[in-house]
């Protein structure tokens, strides 16, 4: 069991209450694990998409823009991308983790 001192008198289960929560329940974490994926890359976005098909050329214009520096186009042709998917479709995570890459390349360490 844990024990806290507590000017100088030591006190049993005062601190299992306060990292339990009430009836035992923990608290919520902000803390997330990291992907152990590797990172989105437009190349194998084009490879799942397949060169000569219609999303595999969307998936070129949006890496030609994004080359170009213009986050906004390339976001937009990848979001366009991802709705023409049928649902299920493998390649939609990796457009949204791509999306993500994107979006906060620069911010906090991001690439």
């Amino acid at each position: 069991m844990l024990q806290s001192v507590r000017a100088g008198a030591a006190t049993r289960g005062a601190a299992v209450g306060l990292l339990a929560g009430p009836a035992g329940a923990s608290a919520p974490s902000s803390v997330q694990a990291p992907d152990t994926r590797p990172a989105p890359t437009f190349a194998q976005l084009i490879r799942d998409m397949g060169r000569r098909t219609a999303a595999g050329r969307g998936a070129r214009i949006a890496m030609v823009r994004n080359s170009r520096s213009d986050r906004r186009a390339a976001l937009l042709t990848m979001a366009r991308l991802r709705r023409s998917l049928s649902p299920g479709h493998d390649a939609a995570d990796l457009i949204e983790r791509l999306q993500r890459r994107i979006r906060f390349a620069g911010v906090a360490g991001g690439q």
